[in-house]
């Protein structure tokens, strides 16, 4: 999938905003004035080690929806988060944002509804910017979508929690769960045991 828009991190909590905000304008209001809620620190620093190289891309939005893990989330998985923080060069890092991000048209960013209407006219599948196929379920559930037996079928699965934050050109999920493909989640693993090395 070309990836035309970028993964900017913000809690669904931030409602200073207007509609007419520009994604460059958040991005800059979240890190240089760290002004953002702390339910989703810990999603903030992953993003902020990436920040010279997300940055080049954040005047290509155009149509994003964003689905951020809480802190919780994390909680679930120490390590992997550690790791991630202190990889050097940032690749798995910068993975794992794109893997997050979902370029949609501008028109299907809007609400929920419109997003699994969009995800129904791609038999029933959204891509990340990193390749990852997700389902967009009725009930408010973002799921991995594995591909078995020449079909999609649901794997794990987040819950989006709280109503979205909606901006001119992206809306922003808060998810209970951090999403990785397997090759994701294979280096992930294998960040974890290096740093166990050191």
């Amino acid at each position: 999938m070309k990836l035309t828009g970028i993964l900017i991190l913000a809690c669904v909590f931030v409602t200073s905003f207007k509609s007419g905000v520009s994604a460059e304008s958040l991005y800059d209001y979240l890190f240089i004035t760290r002004n953002y809620p702390p339910t989703l620190a810990k999603s903030l620093q992953i993003a902020e080690k990436e920040r010279d190289r997300i940055s080049k891309l954040v005047n290509d939005v155009k149509g994003l929806a964003l689905f951020l893990p809480i802190n919780d989330a994390w909680n679930q998985k120490p390590g992997a988060l550690d790791a991630l923080l202190r990889e050097p060069e940032g690749n798995t890092r910068y993975d794992l944002v794109l893997a997050s991000s979902v370029e949609v048209p501008m028109s299907h960013t809007t609400s929920w509804a419109r997003l699994k209407q969009y995800a129904d006219k791609n038999g029933g599948v959204i891509d990340s910017a990193y390749g990852t196929p997700y389902f967009v379920m009725d009930d408010g559930r973002f799921c991995l979508a594995e591909w078995s037996n020449g079909q999609y079928i649901e794997g794990e699965c987040a819950r989006v929690i709280g109503a979205p934050v909606k901006l001119s050109d992206t809306t922003l999920y808060q998810v209970t769960k951090v999403l990785l493909p397997a090759d994701l989640e294979e280096s992930v693993k294998v960040l974890m045991r290096q740093r166990r090395r050191i």
